[in-house]
């Protein structure tokens, strides 16, 4: 089964391995239960702007990506999400109070939409830039207290977590450091 879906999970820390099972249960909630709850009303925003802030607030507080960009574009996505649903909350209580006025607010959260485009870009780029200082030798493992063959999907012959497939960014060298990383961010 791992071999079939660890593609699934691959860019997990190995501890936080259900996240992506959140990140789903999240989506069905915010497509599949909040669309039917209090239709066209400040209810039912509400209930997304709820559900979305808890996401934020979990997700920033266990951090579960391998890679320091994809979590800030989580982040970023997440936060992005919230305040659209802010905004839609006010044009939901605009409409009903029969006001149309635009306080600006619309342009902050068109940017913020479009930073979603533009942050990923540096942060990619810095981890195009690490792994080229990582040497394609380096050696088993990504979290310090496993090698690869002690590694929980090792174990299940999963070719996602195992000897090589170990992505050069993560890879760290016999004793225990990644080249060209901080160690903050090899053990984080």
């Amino acid at each position: 089964a791992i071999d079939k879906v660890g593609f699934l999970f691959d860019s997990y820390k190995v501890e936080y391995w259900y996240y992506e099972l959140l990140e789903m249960a999240r989506k069905f909630i915010m497509t599949g239960l909040v669309v039917f709850m209090w239709p066209d009303s400040p209810e039912q925003v509400a209930a997304a702007i709820i559900v979305t802030v808890l996401a934020l607030f979990y997700f920033m507080t266990i951090k579960p990506f391998t890679s320091a960009s994809v979590d800030l574009m989580q982040s970023i996505s997440l936060v992005t999400q919230a305040a659209t649903l802010f905004y839609g909350l006010m044009l939901t209580v605009q409409r009903m109070q029969g006001s149309s006025s635009d306080t600006g607010l619309s342009y902050i959260v068109m940017a913020l939409n479009l930073i979603i485009f533009a942050v990923p870009s540096p942060a990619e780029l810095e981890d195009l830039h690490l792994q080229d200082c990582t040497t394609s030798s380096a050696t088993p493992s990504a979290f310090p207290l496993l090698n690869a063959d002690q590694s929980p999907l090792a174990s299940h012959g999963s070719p996602h977590v195992t000897g090589s497939a170990v992505p050069p960014l993560l890879a760290v060298d016999a004793s225990g450091s990644a080249p060209g990383l901080s160690a903050s961010l090899v053990h984080a």
